[in-house]
């Protein structure tokens, strides 16, 4: 335990293979968030099992991670890179709202979680979830009605996902090619991302798992190609006769 996280071994009761678990919250200033960083660090040179880092690193990775107050330089978001290269961690995918905090002046996204590439071999199938009315305890939003946003908000949020996406292509076009622990780990993050996780059935259900998935989409195209018909009624040609029809003039 340390001033800015709680780090600690668990043990997965289904597999009973080890994990290691960080829990991070982040000081408001910059300076005071290095020593985070160099723990960080530290912890991850012997760490070779499934390890996960987690919760409020009150600090920004990208610059459209903030919408509204200071402008972001880049020296604000060089530490908290540099650590995350260090340590060799990857961001889980994520569903659900992107900024994770508000003052409903301020958008932010500050509350992150990452692993190592060990714990894709326990967790193939890892995503962090956003819920649409869990921000940060440290806002006012949870106990009110959400304001909707003004359309310049919506087309910079457009512009912010536009940006985060060529960011990790150029992660890509860096480490993509050598046979390192970022390739194999980024491989298996691309595959999980065209994973389907839930579906809604026809009465509104959401529903989870691959079993119960393949029969909901299995029925679901059945209802469009229908089934085939054994006795086919043959078409009366006098029907036929009875409506427009061509004709040689």
């Amino acid at each position: 335990m340390a001033e800015q996280f709680i780090h600690y071994k668990a043990t997965h009761e289904t597999t009973m293979k080890s994990v290691y678990l960080t829990f991070v919250y982040g000081a408001n200033q910059e300076g005071q968030r290095r020593a985070l960083w160099d723990a960080l660090k530290n912890i991850a040179k012997d760490m070779e099992e499934a390890w996960c880092i987690l919760w409020d690193f009150n600090s920004i990775l990208h610059p459209g991670d903030r919408i509204g107050g200071i402008n972001i330089q880049d020296a604000e978001v060089r530490q908290f890179k540099e650590c995350i290269r260090v340590c060799d961690i990857q961001e889980l995918q994520s569903r659900g709202p992107y900024f994770s905090w508000t003052n409903k002046t301020v958008w932010t996204r500050i509350d992150r979680v990452f692993v190592n590439v060990y714990w894709y071999d326990l967790f193939g199938f890892s995503q962090e979830i956003y819920m649409a009315n869990s921000l940060s305890d440290h806002t006012t939003m949870l106990q009110q009605k959400e304001r909707v946003l003004r359309d310049n908000y919506i087309r910079i949020l457009s512009s912010v996902i536009d940006i985060l996406r060529q960011q990790c292509k150029a992660e890509w076009i860096i480490y993509g090619d050598d046979c390192t622990r970022y390739f194999f780990a980024k491989s298996k993050q691309i595959k999980i991302a065209s994973y389907i996780f839930e579906l809604q059935d026809e009465q509104g259900k959401v529903n989870q798992g691959f079993p119960i998935l393949a029969t909901i989409m299995q029925n679901y195209y059945k209802r469009l190609l229908g089934k085939q018909d054994i006795q086919r009624s043959h078409v009366d040609p006098q029907v036929i006769y009875m409506g427009n029809t061509l004709t040689l003039e």
